[in-house]
């Protein structure tokens, strides 16, 4: 089925030696975990609702402590009234509050059930449905003194500031990321910056096909309005067709593209690329760099990516074929979510101790984190990942008496360099 699509779609083959190929195994591993995360965790935060986040995860590590003892869960069925009456053309149950009691009485046992509770068991934790939010930022048309303004709208999506231009990167501003914004994963964070207040792009940077990182809502309405040039890996033209996306550049690693002062180049990443069942590794996922040869700054963007000796490789490219003197990357973008369960995703996406190694590999002046608390797409609890880094860093700072500068960011925060 993929060569027959591949005759009749643009595909070019690339080279991509760092992707590995996932094992029967692991395939395996990958649908449970998708049923837990997709089927099971939401239907059992339904029937939880009444109990916060916390007590939730709290009692789906008890169920799973029960399955792993083989002591499988006991459910009294409940004897409630049939009985219904409607009310505005909704069925209501004349005895809900004694079930919730019931219901109530039943997470209070499991909760009292310390012979089988393990807290340090690892599940695929639940999220908060919604969490409260501060005022989209407001973005300067014009950027005057600094090198870059270096905006996080949220999850992967960076809005970067220049003198001249404004670049967006992976930007996704929909309320939902799946098949046409309706089946898939709610985002719990409204962006930074809504798409009124996003200013005139002239450059978009796509670093993977996936729907977390390529929405195409918002590519069609940014490409609308301002006509933007959209630069991403090989075979994109597939993803976005010439008549909605009229300008776009689909690069091989190592590529360049320039405009004036800003280069870009397109460099290796550790991660796969799918959108759909029959296009794996179709399109060819990346890593960014972006260098202003008027100030000699320079943002590199590592997209989704696993830990890998790579990041040495680019900093070697970085120093003798970009700036061609020994300097440093002045920010680098890295990812610490989606890091969990490890043994499932350690080739595809990096924790926040891979993350810090990674910007010691860079030789980075400053980073910053992203990609996380705002989709819940792996294992992790909220806020996991943030404090794992915070973490580190005071333990690594203490230990060598040395600062490092890797911050993370609300949606809505900026940072400049």
């Amino acid at each position: 089925m993929k060569n027959i699509i591949n005759t009749f779609l643009p595909y070019y083959k690339h080279n991509n030696n760092l992707t590995l190929n996932v094992t029967l195994k692991n395939k395996v591993r990958f649908l449970f975990f998708y049923l837990d995360r997709f089927v099971y965790s939401p239907i059992l935060q339904i029937l939880l609702r009444n109990q916060n986040v916390k007590e939730q995860n709290v009692i789906k590590k008890i169920y799973k402590q029960k399955i792993l003892n083989n002591l499988p869960l006991q459910f009294k069925k409940d004897k409630y009234d049939e009985k219904h009456h409607v009310k505005n053309q909704k069925y209501i149950n004349k005895n809900s509050f004694e079930c919730k009691e019931k219901m109530n009485d039943k997470i209070r046992n499991i909760k009292n059930d310390k012979i089988n509770y393990n807290d340090h068991i690892e599940i695929n934790a639940l999220w908060p449905e919604r969490i409260s939010y501060v005022q989209p930022f407001e973005v300067k048309k014009n950027l005057e003194k600094d090198k870059f303004n270096v905006i996080y709208i949220g999850h992967m999506s960076i809005l970067i500031q220049t003198s001249k231009y404004n670049i967006l990167i992976d930007p996704v501003l929909s309320n939902r990321i799946g098949f046409c914004n309706i089946l898939g994963v709610k985002r719990i964070i409204k962006p930074g910056i809504s798409f009124e207040h996003l200013p005139s792009i002239d450059f978009i940077l796509l670093s993977n096909n996936r729907y977390d990182t390529m929405d195409k809502r918002t590519l069609k309405n940014i490409i609308l309005r301002d006509n933007s040039i959209v630069i991403g890996g090989m075979n994109i033209r597939r993803y976005l067709l010439k008549r909605n996306f009229p300008v776009v550049y689909p690069l091989n690693w190592f590529n360049k593209l320039s405009f004036e002062n800003l280069s870009f180049y397109y460099l290796p990443t550790l991660t796969n690329s799918h959108r759909f069942l029959v296009d794996k590794n179709v399109y060819l996922p990346g890593s960014f760099l972006i260098h202003d040869s008027f100030t000699n700054a320079t943002i590199f963007y590592s997209g989704h990516s696993g830990y890998s000796n790579h990041f040495l490789q680019i900093k070697n490219y970085v120093n003798n074929v970009v700036l061609k003197r020994n300097n440093h990357i002045d920010l680098s973008i890295l990812p610490i979510g989606i890091y969990k369960p490890h043994s499932l995703y350690n080739n595809f996406h990096m924790s926040p101790s891979e993350a810090l190694q990674s910007h010691f590999d860079l030789g980075s002046k400053q980073s910053l984190a992203i990609g996380t608390d705002v989709f819940c797409l792996g294992g992790e609890e909220y806020k996991e990942a943030t404090k794992e880094l915070t973490h580190i860093l005071d333990s690594y700072q203490k230990k060598n008496n040395n600062k490092i500068t890797f911050v993370t960011l609300q949606p809505g925060e900026n940072f400049i360099i």
